[in-house]
């Protein structure tokens, strides 16, 4: 489990609503200022009634939109905290595990002399368990901002709270969307070397690992070469993937700021998001397997060797 959602495109849909907010609110305002001098009337009743609901219905809406734009931003800013908070307590977890394990392998080295140190194993054991349940509670606490968050959204709105069995909301809001355009510099010669991929905020290493291991031969660069093209009409790339064994063509013109090499638009970053249009971006982040990405570039069935297939992010 992970905190999904990402800040910097909650911030973006925040500003989009706060700029309907804003022309909402021109729009009632010039609608309400319209000279109507000298007509008079049924008709001109009729208008300055109607005139009267919509601007109405202008101002309810630019103050909606106000509100949920506010609560859009602070649930972007809430999320900033959590995640980076997600980071710290990973690394805990992280270095209290290796701490338990080299406490463990110390004592084996020394069995034959039946001097375990009992109590560095159970110090380090309840390290790792204090580490775990401090990382429960950073994605339980962004789990229930988020829910808390849908709900301020839905009463802005007029509706009730989110149901328990409903995914949040803000978690769909925050899943990742290409947002950076490319051009057909991409396939410069440097986008192909694999010592050049870096992985970005998207738990996608199962999918550059396949790519790096096919930008590393022969073979696996010119599949790659043929089955992405630069559409100049359309301004973006066809990229071809066998997701069920057949070839498929996604078209891609934007790829994840906050993807892999961070943005900067290169081959990785291109299959990056047509993976996404295949699978869905949750799908994408949620980690997965090697050999079923090596499948998904070149259509070959990819077998794993020497331990059982893993999941990895």
């Amino acid at each position: 489990m992970s905190i999904k959602g990402t800040p910097s495109t909650i911030t973006m849909t925040s500003d989009v609503w706060k700029d309907r907010s804003r022309e909402c609110h021109r729009a009632a305002a010039d609608l309400g200022a319209a000279a109507l001098d000298g007509w008079e009337g049924s008709a001109a009743s009729v208008y300055r009634r109607k005139r009267g609901n919509v601007t109405g219905q202008l101002d309810d809406a630019s103050g909606q939109l106000s509100q949920g734009g506010d609560v859009l931003a602070a649930f972007a800013q809430t999320l900033t905290t959590a995640r980076q908070q997600e980071s710290a307590a990973q690394g805990a977890l992280d270095a209290a595990e290796r701490a338990l394990w080299s406490t463990i392998t110390g004592a084996l080295g020394i069995r034959v002399m039946n001097n375990w140190d009992w109590t560095a194993i159970q110090h380090a054991r309840r390290e790792v368990s204090d580490a775990r349940d401090q990382l429960d509670q950073v994605l339980d606490g962004a789990h229930e901002a988020a829910t808390q968050a849908a709900n301020a959204l839905l009463a802005v709105v007029g509706l009730g709270p989110v149901p328990p069995w409903m995914i949040p909301v803000l978690e769909i809001f925050g899943g990742e969307v290409p947002d950076r355009p490319v051009g057909p510099e991409v396939l410069a010669n440097e986008s192909w070397d694999p010592t050049r991929v870096a992985q970005g905020d998207i738990g996608d290493c199962y999918l550059l690992a396949a790519l790096m291991a096919q930008m590393g031969t022969a073979e696996g660069r010119a599949t790659m070469q043929r089955n992405v093209r630069w559409d100049e009409r359309g301004q973006g790339y066809w990229v071809t993937l066998y997701i069920d064994g057949a070839p498929k063509d996604y078209f891609v013109d934007r790829v994840y700021s906050h993807g892999a090499n961070r943005g900067s638009p290169s081959v990785v970053s291109l299959y990056e998001a047509a993976v996404g249009q295949a699978i869905g971006f949750g799908d994408l982040t949620d980690g997965g397997y090697p050999d079923w990405a090596l499948h998904a570039i070149d259509g070959k069935r990819a077998i794993s060797l020497g331990c059982p297939a893993s999941r990895q992010a």
